[in-house]
């Protein structure tokens, strides 16, 4: 494993939210028009959108991100610090007299963009392995487009929110005579982990990056 990585956004996204106001706004038949519950839902959409991306571990918008990669174990691959790699502008490696050495990509290394991973290319394009110089890279990661399963989870938690609001949050069940009983889970139902219920588990943990050892 690299001995360190410094990560530096070079250009953030214009966004981070996975799902947009107009598609909560139509599950809730609200019109364009009617405004009243904008702040309140650009606010919910954010911080759904960030507890999202917090239990999946990633940030799914594309960013243009620059690493600088201490490898010193001499290792085969660089493990990038975003991914899926949608493209990489530059890559150097520190030369050891204070200036940097270009590398091209496909003959001074290749890129997994699935799982961003850097190979490096030896004589003949042969894997080799990284000098334990400094490696600095620049390039673009994230999804252009937010998967289907993602947004559906965002959404799904924002209408939940929606509903809830005003709500006692600790209220667990009311009696309201000649009309009967209402019961309201806030949050987690019981036996579920995290901060979601089961049924947006399963829709996120396809996007889950693993984290530890």
């Amino acid at each position: 494993m690299a001995i360190d990585t410094l990560t530096e956004v070079v250009t953030q996204a214009g966004t981070h939210d996975l799902v947009d106001q107009d598609a909560v706004k139509d599950e809730l038949k609200l019109t364009a028009t009617n405004v009243e519950h904008d702040a309140y839902l650009a606010r919910t959409i954010a911080q759904v959108s960030a507890a999202v991306a917090d239990y999946c571990n990633r940030v799914f918008a594309a960013e243009e991100i620059r690493d600088r990669i201490y490898s010193g174990l001499g290792l085969q691959q660089l493990r990038l610090s975003r991914f899926p790699v949608i493209d990489v502008t530059t890559a150097t490696i520190a030369d050891g007299a204070g200036g940097q050495t270009a590398l091209v990509a496909n003959t001074d290394f290749i890129v997994d963009k699935r799982l961003g991973y850097l190979v490096r290319l030896g004589a003949g394009g042969t894997p080799t392995r990284w000098f334990t110089s400094p490696t600095t890279v620049t390039y673009r990661a994230g999804l252009e487009d937010i998967p289907e399963p993602v947004q559906q989870a965002t959404l799904r938690m924002v209408i939940a929110r929606f509903h809830g609001r005003g709500r006692d949050p600790t209220l667990r069940s009311q009696s309201t005579p000649g009309l009967g009983d209402q019961t309201y889970w806030i949050g987690s139902v019981p036996g579920a982990e995290g901060p979601f219920p089961d049924d947006i588990v399963v829709l996120l943990d396809a996007y889950r990056v693993p984290v530890g050892p």
